[in-house]
């Protein structure tokens, strides 16, 4: 360029240059991003992606897969109700532990189980004491022979046995707490482990209603027993009576007790001693009014 040369002629020559510059970057910088991409154009970064797992190929030649590590999310745990605490707003309930169902504690919505219980076989019922919950019972079979016993378990005690307060060779079938802190009762039954046509002209099914006070389990006691035939269908009424249903052969009975463990009567009926027969059903059930008076017996045909 001539030293004569004017201001715009100069302007319009450094306007050339710093574009064949910018051109020269912008080349060189796509070419970079190709590079480290892997593609054959700029692209912003998508979102980011989960970790994957990637198998090695076996000696089959079977071609490796990758696997997303959100597919292996654990499954939420199964809860299942069995009690409310008597004083405080939270739940008695079972969930597994290491594989088998067992009694935990849950404080509040969306709160981690508690464990309350451990052991090599599952629980399968519990209640609270209902006054004070000083302690629970539960029970629970060995290896699953189902002969379910009965266990208790102090309040504050976690991931533990229990005491164990019924005897074995026998199943605990049902059990409640009786009001007024008046102790538990609970039925009890024989096992048959004849198997087959062993023994079967002289076995007879038998079966005991029984009280006890779970701190004091060498005074329990029986109230009530039958042989050749089964307790079951066990309530409470309000005021304390013992009510169930007694099967036996072909005929079913609707029996009240009393802590004495005398038959305090037919429901409805006023005279002590007397009971009443019906015709045995799939099920029967006893409804109560609110003054602990029975006001119902049905049975289902």
């Amino acid at each position: 360029m001539s030293q004569g040369a004017s201001a715009p002629a100069l302007l319009a020559c450094l306007d050339g240059v710093v574009s064949t510059v910018q051109s020269r970057l912008g080349l060189i910088t796509g070419c970079l991003a190709a590079l480290v991409l892997g593609v054959s154009g700029c692209s912003l970064p998508g979102p980011a992606q989960p970790p994957v797992a990637t198998l090695q190929p076996s000696a089959s030649g079977i071609p490796a897969f990758q696997r997303h590590a959100s597919l292996a999310r654990k499954e939420a745990p199964a809860l299942r109700f069995v009690d409310w605490h008597p004083l405080q707003r939270e739940m008695l309930v079972l969930a597994r532990s290491q594989g088998l169902m067992q009694l935990h504690r849950l404080t509040a919505p969306g709160a981690a189980p508690e464990p309350l219980t451990q052991g090599a076989d599952p629980v399968a019922d519990a209640l609270w004491e209902p006054l004070q919950a000083r302690y629970l019972v539960f029970t629970r079979d060995q290896g699953g022979d189902e002969a379910y016993r009965l266990y208790r378990l102090e309040a504050g005690q976690q991931a533990a046995p229990g005491q164990v307060l019924t005897p074995a060779g026998v199943r605990v079938k049902e059990f409640a707490f009786l009001p007024q802190g008046r102790g538990l009762v609970f039925l009890q039954e024989q096992l048959d482990r004849k198997g087959g046509d062993e023994g079967a002209a002289t076995r007879q099914a038998r079966s005991w209603l029984m009280w006890m006070d779970p701190q004091n389990p060498a005074g329990a006691r029986v109230l009530g027993e039958v042989t050749g035939g089964r307790f079951g269908d066990l309530r409470i009424t309000p005021e304390g009576a013992i009510l169930l249903l007694r099967s036996q052969g072909q005929r079913s009975q609707l029996l009240s007790f009393d802590l004495s463990g005398a038959p305090a009567g037919r429901s409805g009926a006023r005279n002590r001693g007397r009971m009443t027969a019906t015709r045995r059903t799939p099920s029967a059930t006893a409804m109560w009014s609110g003054d602990g008076r029975p006001c119902k017996a049905s049975s289902a045909t």
